[in-house]
């Protein structure tokens, strides 16, 4: 069931062809209780992502998707298998080590935007680089650029209850990316998002990767969403079924009509 995996040299932390590696999972594990016996929601998975790609993690309900970001995002231990963010193997680290990593180095929207509801928008984008003891002073001309490209300058001073659901999407966006992470992780950002909003969303990950080169890795079921990065990733009952370029695709509906035909495939393969 293994998709095409890109090879990594361990020795010097470059992929094949001389790209500098954000993150590779190695024989990546995680099973769970599930009465006497155990699940495995992820099974040895190895998977490298470039720095500046952008990657779509695709799969139906219950295929490992959101269990693999949270693992990239050091939220939860892996039962075997490691992760590496930027050549940091991150559960060598201690719990202590590891927050501070992931909240300097990793940025993680999530689908229920996870804003702090008496804080403003500008206080919820702030926070956690408060919450490091960072100078916010020095990051307010940075962290109003940032609105403005995603087009909440306006909205700044507002609660999360009067903020739109895209708004409050864009608000959690810019969060994650004000400490400028090496790599974002988002994990459905469109899934309660209308189609207008959620491809708005997708436009400004796309701007951000192609014109900035952020890394970003994006956890969805939907084709529409998917199209939007360089790569798509497959994941069927915890493995990699298929690890493909969207170049390979005209638009959405032939990305669909290629997740339908796997999914077919892994179904009579099971």
């Amino acid at each position: 069931m293994n998709g095409s995996i890109r090879k990594t040299n361990n020795s010097v932390g470059v992929a094949a062809g001389g790209a500098e590696i954000a993150v590779k999972t190695t024989g990546l594990t995680k099973k769970y209780r599930r009465g006497d016996g155990e699940f495995a929601a992820l099974s040895n998975v190895d998977l490298t992502i470039e720095r500046g790609e952008f990657v779509a993690i695709m799969g139906a309900s219950g295929s490992g998707k959101s269990t693999l970001l949270h693992l990239i995002a050091g939220l939860t231990r892996p039962t075997s298998g490691s992760v590496e963010v930027e050549g940091k193997r991150i559960f060598d680290c201690g719990d202590r080590e590891l927050t501070i990593f992931r909240r300097r180095r990793l940025g993680v929207v999530f689908q229920s935007y996870n804003l702090i509801p008496h804080l403003t928008a500008e206080e919820n984008i702030l926070f956690p680089l408060r919450a490091d003891g960072r100078d916010v002073a020095s990051t307010l001309e940075k962290m109003r650029g940032l609105s403005a490209e995603l087009d909440i300058l306006q909205q700044l001073g507002q609660y999360p209850d009067s903020l739109s659901g895209g708004q409050q999407q864009r608000v959690a966006l810019a969060r994650g990316l004000c400490a400028d992470p090496a790599v974002l992780l988002a994990d459905e950002p469109t899934g309660n998002l209308d189609w207008t909003s959620g491809q708005n969303v997708c436009r400004v990950l796309n701007k951000l990767n192609r014109e900035e080169g952020r890394t970003i890795a994006l956890v969805t079921h939907e084709p529409a969403v998917a199209v939007w990065a360089r790569r798509v990733v497959v994941l069927s009952d915890g493995e990699i079924a298929a690890d493909m370029s969207t170049s390979e695709f005209s638009d959405a509906s032939a990305l669909a009509a290629r997740y339908q035909e796997i999914a077919r495939r892994e179904s009579r393969s099971n």
